[in-house]
């Protein structure tokens, strides 16, 4: 993505709430331009590159170590109670969550 620095500073920047690489982050920016009236163009000539540097990043991309799987949990969960919070999703999604992982997991003795 790409954006004027006022844009995004005139919409609150990037929501620093979301955890590891910030799965989501853009989501979350996207529909907040959306919501203030703003277009957002698809241009498939655009390019980027990366600097390939020894140092910095995110160091470990694995999709299931705890620390990714945590992050992206608390991602996903915080861009839906962000996001959708008044229609019953977070709800739905909370009850869900209970019943197949937590609920299936506890032995009782």
């Amino acid at each position: 993505m790409s954006f004027p620095r006022e844009l995004a500073q005139r919409i609150g920047g990037f929501d620093e709430n979301f955890l590891g690489t910030a799965w989501g982050e853009e989501y979350d920016f996207s529909l907040r331009l959306k919501k203030q009236g703003y277009v957002i163009l698809y241009n498939p000539f655009a390019s980027i590159f990366h600097l390939n540097t020894q140092t910095g990043g995110v160091k470990n991309r694995s999709r299931f170590n705890e620390k990714t799987v945590y992050c992206r949990g608390h991602n996903l969960t915080y861009l839906i109670t962000k996001t959708f919070w008044g229609n019953g999703l977070c709800c739905f999604l909370f009850f869900y969550t209970w019943n197949n992982y937590f609920l299936k997991k506890i032995t009782f003795r």
